[in-house]
């Protein structure tokens, strides 16, 4: 596939262009606000659009057709409209395609439940490395950078460190915002999945294996099972090996959440033409990491 070689060039090489990186289709629901008019809501959901799909976020040659596919869906579950609050949770998902296939892999499916930002109708979306304007853009400029980091990882080994440690420093950033906004931001916020923690896992240099996980197994695995299924079998059940030393150096690790959020279904579809041997070793590393799903694992030996 022509998007897959090229993003390994590119990212081999670092060739410099123009082009923006990002398709993101981008919804807001507000259904569940009670009001006649609905315009701010439409306003902005163009200005998000706008703001990720028409900015540069790599110096990188993206053609349209190899950009980078994602979703963002913010549902709006309050609105004030005399303090121009908005607050909600935001649903991000990234996909990657395969080699020679037409299958889209997810590499992020990721719940924000603390989305909270002041907007009024056809306010500017301003954003500036190193400088926060305000939440919304610096809550779209972090999930820009996981997107980006988690693709190049995908690609080559270490390739997306640099977009992690800029969603980091957006991180470090915002831990001074008002208390309305800085839920997610910061390391004590009341949902442990937040921005902070999965930057955090991203950078620690402790957790330096979780970039392998992602590049073993697609690169050595997903890609490679047009050409022999086994082999791809085998990489995709030594990124799960990876995972559990890590997980077993800092239990109770987001990561571990976030992958298994975008993985266990595509896994478990992976391994049905899998051998026994193949199936019962995935059985033993998931029943460790994956607990919750361990009976759709399961359902594969039947």
């Amino acid at each position: 596939m022509k998007t897959v070689k090229l993003i390994i060039f590119w990212i081999c090489l670092g060739c410099v262009g123009y082009a923006q990186e990002l398709n993101v289709v981008v919804q807001v629901n507000a259904s569940q606000i009670q009001t006649s008019d609905r315009r701010i809501f439409e306003t902005l959901q163009s200005s998000m659009f706008e703001f990720i799909n028409g900015r540069r976020w790599t110096d990188f040659t993206f053609s349209p057709t190899e950009r980078i596919e994602c979703s963002f869906t913010l549902v709006v579950q309050k609105h004030d409209a005399r303090s121009n609050e908005i607050s909600g949770s935001l649903s991000v998902q990234v996909r990657r395609p395969v080699f020679n296939s037409t299958y889209n892999s997810v590499l992020l499916n990721f719940m924000d439940k603390d989305i909270s930002f002041r907007y009024a109708e056809y306010d500017p979306l301003q954003y500036s490395d190193g400088m926060i304007h305000n939440n919304l853009t610096a809550i779209l400029a972090y999930y820009a950078n996981i997107a980006l980091g988690l693709t190049f990882n995908s690609f080559g080994k270490d390739a997306g460190l640099q977009f992690f440690d800029r969603a980091m420093d957006i991180v470090m950033r915002c831990q001074d915002l008002s208390a309305s906004e800085n839920e997610g931001w910061k390391s004590s916020s009341r949902n442990a999945a937040n921005r902070y923690w999965l930057a955090e896992n991203l950078t620690n240099g402790n957790l330096r294996e979780v970039h392998e996980i992602y590049f073993v197994y697609h690169r050595k695995g997903m890609d490679e099972m047009h050409q022999d299924p086994s082999v791809a079998r085998r990489a995709i059940t030594q990124s799960l090996e990876i995972l559990q030393r890590v997980n077993r150096q800092r239990p109770s690790l987001l990561f571990k959440q976030v992958f298994f959020d975008a993985k266990s279904e595509e896994i478990i579809n992976i391994f049905r033409m899998g051998t026994v041997d193949e199936k019962n070793k995935l059985i033993t590393l998931v029943r460790e990491l994956d607990p919750a799903n361990l009976n759709k694992y399961q359902a594969i030996l039947d």
